[in-house]
């Protein structure tokens, strides 16, 4: 019998919807995208989710309190910078757009089911696969006058590599065997066809991260797995620049001479020089739209010290409680860890403060917290996933 989850529904609705809306609006074949797009989802998702979580809370309170509370304190300070600070109604927009995705990320991660079925788990799998398929698909035709073009303007191509990125979490931790590299694969392709150049270095390496923790630093099977990886990234590598010889995943070979990652260091020194005159309160949306700082300096310049401080305390009290227990890894641990790596490297060095995987990673510490407490593990193989 299917069960009914109201976190994976919302998992549905916040990423899958919103992708195939996005890309098949954009390639020409659908008259319809969701008005608000992912903000408008994860609003959607908050209600539900909030009165499942407050008749939670009580029951569950314990379980990674620092975290929770430093992380709600950095959405207060955050909320209260956007109520009384001035800034251009395009960065405000994009500030409560911010808070509300982090919001609808965290309550969904919170509540993801601590054993989900197998047909569940197939069929998050298989959404995966085929939207990466579409992408792949529609990619010549997004490239004329698409993505490429419209990168800056309208395809939210961020927006849906974070909604790729944030699926992979709950699908390559159950993975083995020919599947697993199935769907390395076709995300690997789908993040170049979009230009996530930060998205698939935080791929890569949270997923390196997962196969550690799986089998261990000194065994036979992880030394294998990392030079059949690197044979197989230089193969796969090949493949994609005769695919995709235009994509902006390419500018990380040369970096210095890229001009996104140029005009992004000098955004550096000018968003200390902002700090260094308003250390305490910050300078709330004090630049120009788009010319903000691409790390967690960030959330220094715009919500003060104090901000910053509950921000990198929230990810500070999050890897002290992101732990197994004891000799054992569960797929829900896995794909927590595999979700805090990622975030963490966006935040630290590439991602504006309020990008929503934060929510989702502090989310899932706190499902995990949880889980390991009261929930039983299951441990076996079906079909390619770990279960």
């Amino acid at each position: 019998m299917l069960r009914f989850y109201p976190a994976v529904t919302a998992f549905y609705i916040l990423f899958p919807a919103f992708v195939v809306s996005q890309v098949l609006f954009f390639a020409g074949y659908s008259n319809f995208q969701f008005p608000g797009g992912l903000t408008l989802l994860a609003a959607l998702c908050i209600p539900i989710l909030a009165l499942k979580s407050s008749a939670a809370f009580m029951r569950y309170k314990q379980y990674a309190l620092a975290s929770r509370v430093t992380f709600f304190g950095f959405l207060l300070v955050f909320f209260l910078s956007l109520l009384f600070g001035e800034a251009s109604e395009n960065v405000e927009k994009s500030h409560m757009a911010g808070l509300i995705q982090m919001l609808g990320l965290y309550l969904m991660a919170r509540h993801w089911p601590a054993n989900i079925d197998s047909r569940s788990l197939h069929r998050i799998v298989a959404a995966l696969i085929m939207i990466s398929a579409l992408i792949l698909w529609t990619s010549p035709i997004l490239s004329v006058g698409g993505i490429l073009d419209l990168v800056f303007v309208r395809f939210n191509y961020q927006a849906v590599a974070m909604a790729i990125l944030a699926m992979s979490f709950f699908v390559m931790p159950n993975l083995d065997g020919k599947l697993k590299w199935t769907v390395l694969s076709v995300t690997l392709a789908t993040f170049f066809a979009v230009g996530a150049r930060s998205e698939i270095i935080a791929f890569v390496f949270s997923t390196i991260a997962v196969e550690f923790l799986r089998r261990g630093p000194s065994g036979k099977s992880f030394m294998k797995m990392i030079l059949f990886s690197a044979i197989f990234l230089g193969i796969f590598t090949f493949i994609l620049n005769s695919w995709f010889p235009d994509s902006r995943v390419w500018g990380l070979l040369t970096l210095t001479a890229d001009d996104s990652f140029i005009a992004r260091s000098e955004l550096v020194p000018e968003a200390w020089r902002t700090i260094m005159q308003s250390p305490i309160l910050g300078s709330y949306g004090e630049y120009r739209d788009g010319y903000y700082v691409h790390n967690i300096l960030s959330a220094w310049v715009d919500t003060g010290l104090l901000g910053f401080g509950l921000l990198l305390a929230t990810i500070v009290f999050c890897a002290f409680r992101l732990r197994p227990s004891g000799n054992e890894i569960d797929k829900l641990y896995l794909s927590a860890v595999m979700c805090f790596i990622s975030a963490v490297i966006l935040m630290l060095f590439a991602k504006y403060f309020s990008y929503p995987l934060i929510g989702m990673a502090v989310g899932l510490v706190v499902r995990n917290a949880i889980n390991q407490r009261h929930y039983p593990r299951r441990h076996t193989v079906k079909f390619g996933l770990n279960h």
